[in-house]
């Protein structure tokens, strides 16, 4: 089994720097478990990057939902992850995770900006962090299995994770670009 983003893609502004991106919506994904993990808006992104070798045996990256990525980007950074201390129900009592009438796409959950006091940060491993970002991949429902594996041997090679370590300050999240 797997979990599920519970928000839409994030709508993404493409900055002058090639192959670079910000994300200007929070993302929300709630693993078997029931716990909530927040990608938060303002996360400056390259989407799936991988060598142009490999993305001749996966195909084209930019057909594909970025969400996963965006995640993998946020903990690789930061080697956290952000949990929600709320259930998905209790989010939508709130009105913090809510339907919005998007002109192409129809009805679809966005999350607005959580409070702070209901974020935990937890430090994650690069092998969960990883883990995930293949969850995540299969979650989407739009990527084939091999493929997703191809994504996770992709990761497992990346050793950018060695160069950051930043801590999240949760009182900046929705107000900092994240990089």
């Amino acid at each position: 089994m797997t979990g599920k983003f519970l928000t839409a893609e994030a709508r993404l502004e493409q900055l002058p720097e090639k192959r670079k991106w910000l994300t200007q919506d929070n993302l929300l994904y709630e693993y078997d478990d029931g716990i909530l993990e927040l990608t938060p808006r303002y996360l400056l992104t390259d989407n799936y990057t991988f060598p142009k070798t490999l993305a001749l045996l996966t195909g084209d990256r930019s057909e594909y939902d970025v969400r996963p990525a965006h995640s993998h980007d946020l903990k690789c950074l930061t080697h956290r992850r952000i949990i929600i201390k709320k259930t998905r129900n209790e989010l939508i009592e709130m009105g913090l995770l809510r339907q919005h009438k998007h002109p192409i796409k129809g009805w679809i959950w966005v999350c607005d900006d959580i409070p702070i006091e209901f974020l935990e940060v937890e430090k994650v491993t690069k092998w969960e962090t990883d883990c995930q970002f293949k969850e995540m991949i299969i979650a989407t429902n739009n990527i084939k299995k091999w493929r997703a594996n191809m994504y996770r041997a992709g990761v497992f090679c990346n050793v950018g994770w060695i160069w950051h370590d930043k801590e999240i300050d949760l009182k900046a999240i929705y107000k900092e670009i994240i990089e």
